[in-house]
């Protein structure tokens, strides 16, 4: 007896693939060697070419969906997908809080009787959104950092007998550091559609700031930041009373001199103060990363020495450094 064929029921992402491959010229013959089905379910999804992606381009559900799950709201859900398709040709970085955002402008326009609080573009319903139109997540770039564990225990001890010469409490060590923000870059991940083999970029804007920001070991006293930009009096200051310390560089990077100013004008003044306030001795340990806008160390202290800075280590500074361990990263995503 001859074996009959199994039945194989294809998923909507396997009936787009194998109408990919007829467009390229494969015979359907032998498309239904591959996929295991008979040609005669190749003719007919031939013949379903333009309900398939009409379907899909409406409410596409990746993975092993044979079925489609119907949107509580298809209009709204078409209108924005339609949307992330048109900026995804231009290469628009897109974000979860973005598609969200629009989507709850398109419900307005798409439901104009309904009550704004009817639709939620909650984290659940954007995860069923996304499954439903094959939308993925990728990263565009990255970075890797590594650091030297073996200098980290006497650096510390270093460090430690320090703190214990000039009897210094928590509230009196501090630590600083400086973070690039480039304001008029896009964010590294998009969302794609299903029909995207890539996720290129644009050219990474450049135009940038940098902010110093620091506080003390129990968080008691959090430093006004610095900002450090490319004018010396920015046309956007007009009229406008500026909270944080402003300073200016060419590249609107740190610089030595900036840093000397920053410590001897703002940092032991404001150390003082709050010494004043909390019954404190007026004194003070910066803990600072050794890079050339630091140097030298040998003035960076007060008048009296009871305010002084300290380097950490270059090939320690990562696992160190508290500003690294997400001060900056949260005030940054704040």
């Amino acid at each position: 007896m001859p074996n009959k064929r199994k039945k194989n029921t294809l998923s909507l992402e396997t009936k787009v693939q194998i109408l990919e491959k007829l467009d390229q010229g494969i015979q359907g013959k032998r498309l239904a060697l591959e996929f295991d089905v008979a040609p005669s379910a190749i003719t007919y999804i031939k013949s379903m070419k333009s309900s398939i992606l009409s379907a899909v381009s409406n409410t596409y559900h990746k993975a092993n969906k044979k079925s489609l799950h119907i949107a509580e709201y298809p209009k709204m859900e078409a209108s924005l997908y339609e949307w992330f398709l048109n900026k995804r040709e231009k290469k628009c970085t897109l974000t979860g809080p973005i598609l969200k955002e629009k989507a709850t402008q398109i419900f307005k326009v798409e439901y104009p009787d309904k009550d704004e609080s009817t639709f939620s573009a909650s984290d659940g319903w954007f995860s069923k959104f996304i499954k439903r139109h094959g939308i993925r997540f990728l990263k565009i770039c990255g970075e890797i950092l590594s650091s030297d564990v073996a200098s980290v225990t006497p650096f510390i001890h270093r460090f430690r007998a320090k703190v214990d010469e000039m009897g210094l409490k928590e509230s009196q060590i501090y630590n600083v550091d400086e973070t690039g923000l480039f304001y008029r870059c896009l964010p590294d991940k998009t969302y794609f559609s299903l029909f995207e083999k890539t996720a290129p970029g644009y050219k990474i804007q450049k135009e940038r700031i940098s902010v110093l920001l620091g506080v003390n070991a129990d968080g008691s006293h959090k430093l006004m930041p610095l900002v450090i930009g490319k004018a010396k009096k920015p046309r956007s200051f007009q009229g406008f009373n500026n909270p944080l310390h402003y300073n200016f560089s060419k590249n609107a990077w740190m610089t030595s001199q900036i840093f000397h100013d920053w410590f001897h004008k703002i940092f032991i003044h404001e150390v003082i103060r709050f010494s004043q306030e909390n019954n404190l001795p007026p004194k003070a340990i910066l803990l600072i990363d050794n890079c050339s806008a630091h140097a030298p160390i040998e003035k960076l202290q007060s008048d009296d020495g009871n305010i002084i800075a300290f380097f950490v280590r270059p090939n320690v500074t990562a696992t160190l450094q508290p500003m690294d361990q997400n001060p900056i990263k949260l005030t940054k995503l704040n």
